[in-house]
């Protein structure tokens, strides 16, 4: 079932450097994902949303899957897990879920979620 944010992940995934991609709403409800759903869940949402706030973590688990993070403050969690590499951001009222796959370089990973961030928040979102 299509959900009314699905253009916003389908456009990340449509740039070629992103293979998965999600928005969360701050209570962790899934409000768009493209090609499938994360299986992301509304509690790992308020996890990462405590974690972020502290700005620490060894690791997160989203999905089931635990990354190794890369850097993490209140706006900005970079995370790795074998060949995969996640980005999330957070906007005013959502997060903003990136995957990518090897052989995608997570530096245009990162810088394609955070442009899409920008803008929800540019938007009041």
């Amino acid at each position: 079932m299509a959900l009314p944010w699905d253009p916003y992940p389908q456009s990340l995934v449509a740039s070629g450097s992103v293979a998965l991609a999600a928005v969360y709403g701050h209570d962790g409800n899934v409000w768009g994902r493209y090609p499938q759903d994360l299986g992301i869940t509304p509690t790992e949402v308020q996890t990462l949303s405590g974690q972020m706030s502290s700005g620490r973590a060894d690791s997160i688990s989203l999905g089931g899957i635990k990354y190794m993070v890369g850097l993490i403050d209140t706006n900005t969690f970079y995370g790795v897990k074998g060949d995969n590499n996640i980005c999330v951001c957070k906007t005013n009222k959502t997060f903003v879920v990136g995957i990518s796959k090897k052989p995608m370089a997570p530096g245009n990973l990162n810088k394609t979620v955070e442009k899409l961030a920008d803008q929800l928040k540019e938007s009041g979102w």
